[in-house]
């Protein structure tokens, strides 16, 4: 899908010698003599002029290095028109020749193993048909419509005994005519469902859970075509006014189709033309009439190639869709099961911001129309065989793609996913302690009634006690008890869906808890931006260059290098950011120009030699391939100079919010003047980089009191109502005997320790 043949193309020549004798007639080759050339493009001049000169080997091509198929008199029209461009190869009919002598080899050398090469439409009509016979009481197919010619198009079943229970997962390939290795995927992933249901827990699993819908050939036409006359056709066959041929079925559906954004083509002659109207040709047509009549639809998903990429909603524009909460564990997570098969590295995201705006398309429409999980993939590889993916690449393809689909099958039954992103090991004994908590609803789920909950109990034994996460989804927010001075707090979070499912975090819970321990704490300063904060300043001393994404505080609007939101927990909305606003495209208001500078608030510490400064941050620059030199800088100053304290690490520097904390004392000394700076620079213009911060915040411990203060659970030497808090809190519970609010040292908290608290109360300790 993104780009044709790629540079090594040149290195499918020299994969083995010619056969002799020519092609069949119909096979002489469209591209005989034709030249592969990379063209350094410059202007929007030049890339109009190219149009007309040979094809575009990029869907929609751009300024840069392009390559395109130029006829022999193209080299001429290329001097002419003074681009940069060089030959790749003499004669790109020949390395198609080449890959069709591979694939028929494959067939004779390896026979029935179906799985080793590429197939006709006969070839794939006989697999259906007999692969389907191997369990019918799980398989069947159909004919669930005809192409613009006439060709069947095929769709197969698969589903357990408890299909009408189950979600609906639909599977299309080979919308795009030349990405062969898409319906070769598609066939093995038939193959799989059916031979190994009963004897593979992880697909009988599968079958047993979800309706599995595959369409192994949405484009036959164009794929007939491309078995003859042109392997590198992409568009469907209809005859278009003018004379040119083919709509591009991916741009033909019907959300986003006239988007002002582009993404596809009203030129009938162009590779992503979209046809006179959405659903104008019969290939969509018969998806969105099979596609609608499904129940229970769960997930929609297209697969073509090439380029390594997992790609969610939207296309048409790069605004984000609705759901997107959903889409960021699902993407990932589908990714990274891809590519941690063989190491195959994939990238997933957006599509309109990973690959390019693409309008019109089917998983666009399947999730704007039918709101389910629409989504992309692009399958190997990255530009070295292209679309000709050699065969011995079949399996390896499909086996990794296989743990992306099972994946993405799988959450289709997830109703909630419960995540504490920071969890608190520390906690307070005169104060609570808020944890954020991202509880994300999958597949419409809503929770029920109460529950939202949190766990807690003081100490490792005994029972928890239960209250409520407060916020709303999917910003959380867990308020940790005040807990004795010294004593440890177990905690959990857990949601229960309004069909009575339950999910913790920790996943195993209760087996599996949080811990904190419990320590003389004081919060000396703390800030969640929510509201303005004069002492918090931008470029003091005047000497930041950035010309656009300097620091504001604001709501951030996500891109693929910006966050979708502050990090404070509940209703939180506000932080610090290197300009909130999305723009048209990642690198809108990114930070151009050199660096920017934020300060905070001058913090008297003069009095807490132990003070803690903490802050969340969010740091990306990994949109841009010089970004060594993009940096975000965190020094602090106790009225001097500035000294740093942490240059944050790659490893850190793709995105997500990171918690980080340092002891004053560690770098300067405390004083009445402490002041933390963050830096962020960008080096390139051509780079994306976006730097946030968030709950800022500055605490002071001392060591908890001698157990000999009896009663004085906060160490602030008086047995107060502070203390009255952490000990009501405590009751009932078993904790470490003589630890916190354990005053007789039995081990439980109870009416004997409430006498010997009372008889303390209003005392001060010694």
């Amino acid at each position: 899908m993104k780009m044709l043949l790629g540079i090594a193309l040149t290195a499918a020549l020299a994969m083995a010698p010619f056969a002799s004798g020519e092609a069949p007639a119909a096979e002489q080759g469209k591209y005989r003599n034709h030249k592969l050339v990379t063209v350094n493009v410059a202007s929007a001049k030049q890339l109009m002029a190219l149009e007309q000169v040979g094809v575009a080997l990029a869907c929609i091509p751009s300024l840069g290095e392009q390559r395109y198929v130029v006829p022999p008199e193209g080299v001429q029209v290329l001097r002419d028109l003074g681009v940069t461009f060089r030959v790749d190869a003499e004669d790109a009919q020949a390395i198609i020749d080449r890959e069709r002598e591979v694939n028929e080899a494959a067939k004779a050398v390896r026979g029935a193993a179906f799985h080793t090469s590429y197939h006709t439409l006969a070839e794939i009509d006989q697999f259906l048909t007999d692969t389907v016979a191997l369990n019918p009481a799980i398989a069947s197919r159909s004919v669930i419509g005809n192409s613009l010619e006439g060709r069947p198009i095929w769709a197969v079943r698969i589903a357990g005994p408890n299909a009408a229970n189950n979600k609906s997962f639909a599977i299309v390939c080979n919308i795009h005519a030349r990405e062969w290795i898409s319906p070769a995927t598609g066939l093995w992933t038939i193959d799989k469902l059916i031979s190994e249901y009963g004897t593979n827990q992880q697909v009988t699993d599968l079958v047993n859970s979800v309706n599995w819908y595959i369409v192994p050939t949405m484009n036959p036409d164009g794929y007939q075509y491309t078995l003859g006359p042109d392997r590198l056709w992409r568009k469907n066959r209809r005859v278009n006014a003018g004379g040119s041929i083919g709509v591009d079925l991916n741009r033909n559906f019907s959300v986003g189709w006239s988007a002002p954004e582009g993404g596809n083509s009203t030129t009938a002659s162009s590779d992503t033309y979209r046809g006179t109207a959405a659903f104008s040709e019969p290939e969509s047509q018969v998806i969105r009439d099979w596609f609608g009549s499904l129940p229970n639809k769960g997930a929609f998903l297209d697969i073509h190639s090439y380029s390594q990429l997992v790609l969610a909603p939207w296309g048409y524009t790069i605004g984000l869709p609705p759901r997107m909460d959903e889409f960021n564990f699902i993407t990932p997570e589908v990714t990274n099961a891809i590519s941690g098969t063989f190491g195959t590295p994939y990238v997933g995201g957006p599509t309109a911001t990973t690959i390019y705006v693409a309008a019109g398309t089917t998983s666009d429409w399947a999730f704007g129309t039918h709101n389910c999980y629409g989504m992309g993939m692009e399958l190997r590889d990255t530009g070295t065989f292209g679309f000709q993916l050699p065969p011995d690449q079949i399996i390896p393809t499909a086996t990794e793609v296989w743990n992306g689909l099972a994946v993405l099958a799988n959450y289709l039954n997830v109703r909630f996913k419960v995540a504490v992103p920071s969890p608190a090991t520390e906690v307070s004994s005169s104060q609570t302690t808020t944890v954020a908590v991202n509880a994300v609803a999958f597949n419409g789920s809503t929770a029920a009634a109460g529950g939202l909950r949190l766990f807690t109990r003081f100490g490792s034994s005994g029972p928890f006690t239960q209250s409520a996460l407060t916020g709303t989804l999917p910003s959380l927010a867990a308020t940790l008890p005040v807990t004795p001075c010294g004593a440890t707090l177990e905690y959990y979070m857990e949601v229960e869906a309004a069909d009575g499912t339950i999910v913790r975090s920790p996943v195993n819970a209760p087996a599996a808890v949080y811990s904190a321990t419990a320590s003389n704490l004081t919060v000396v300063d703390s800030d969640d931006f929510e509201a303005a904060n004069a002492g918090w300043q931008v470029n003091i001393d005047n000497t930041d260059t950035a010309t656009t994404g300097r620091w504001a505080r604001g709501v951030p609007q996500q891109t693929n290098y910006q966050p979708n939101g502050d990090h404070t927990p509940g209703a939180g909305t506000q932080c610090w950011i290197t300009d909130p606003a999305a723009g048209t495209n990642d690198g809108s208001f990114d930070i151009d120009g050199g660096k920017t500078s934020l300060y905070s608030e001058v913090l008297d510490l003069s009095a807490n030699p132990t003070a803690i400064v903490s802050y969340y941050r969010w740091f990306d620059k990994s949109g841009g391939a010089t970004n060594t030199a993009d940096t975000l800088v965190v020094s602090v100053s106790n009225g001097g100079a500035y000294v740093t304290v942490e240059n944050v690490p790659y490893a850190e520097s793709t995105g997500g919010w990171f918690y980080k904390e340092f002891l004053v004392s560690d770098f300067v000394t405390p004083s009445s003047t402490v002041r933390v700076r963050f830096v962020a620079t960008d080096s390139n213009p051509g780079n994306v980089v976006e730097a946030a911060i968030d709950d800022f915040n500055v605490r002071a411990t001392a060591p908890c009191p001698p157990s000999g203060c009896v009663g004085d659970l906060n160490g602030d030497n008086t047995v107060n109502t502070a203390d009255l808090a952490a000990f009501l809190g405590a009751f009932g519970t078993s904790v470490t005997p003589g630890t916190g609010a354990d005053l007789n040292n039995d081990g439980v908290v109870n009416t004997a320790d409430l006498a010997a608290f009372l008889g303390r109360f209003g005392l001060s300790c010694p």
